[in-house]
Order: C-alpha cells, then structure tokens, then sequence
C-alpha cells in the first residue's frame, strides 16, 4: 500500500503546472527592444485593418452599395450617437476619429 502512495506522488509533482500571468509574455528580445505576445497581436490587427482599409479604399463610390451602405450607416449611428454627448456637430467631428479608431482596433 505504501508503494502505491509513492507512485501517486510521483505522478502528481511530474505533472506541468502553468502559472497564470497578468502581463504579457516575452516573445523575442533584441538589444533594449523586447516583443511581447500583446505586441505581436496587436501588429496584426493594425496590419489587417490596413489591408481591409486599402481595399475598401478602391471600392468605393459617391452611392453607396453593399459593404459601402453598411458601413456608412454605422458611422452615421457613431456619429449621432456622439453628437448626443457633445451637444455640437462640430466637436464631434474634431473627436470622432480618434476614438472610432480606438473602438475599431479594440474590436
């Protein structure tokens, strides 16, 4: 029976534990830059949203149609829904870009 106690505990302190972090974990590190997982990710969407930009860039005519439409609805429903908060047309549009690019990077 004590045999038997002894391969349990063995079998428990062989298992991998992984400990759970609050930061971002270190990817690469060159000279005094250091990529993180965080980092990586976000170069990837930044990259994405860049490409999608691009090619809607292309796209896009004085009537709308398709994904043109659709997008153009959300940024009018942004762009109410700001000048609720603002109270003025003309600030809105002095803040809307900054934080609807934040709002879509976060997204």
């Amino acid at each position: 029976m004590a045999n038997n106690d002894e391969t349990q505990t063995i079998e428990y302190n062989s298992e991998i534990q992984h400990e759970h972090t609050l930061y971002s974990e270190t990817i690469s590190q060159t000279n005094n830059f250091t990529i993180t997982n965080s980092l990586l990710n976000s170069w990837l969407v930044i990259g994405i949203i860049v490409i999608i930009g691009l090619i809607f860039r292309k796209k896009i005519t004085i009537v709308p149609v398709g994904m043109q439409n659709i997008f153009e609805m959300i940024v009018e429903k942004f762009l109410v829904l700001f000048d609720s908060v603002t109270k003025s047309r003309k600030k809105t549009l002095s803040f809307f870009p900054f934080v609807f690019a934040f709002f879509v990077f976060i997204l």
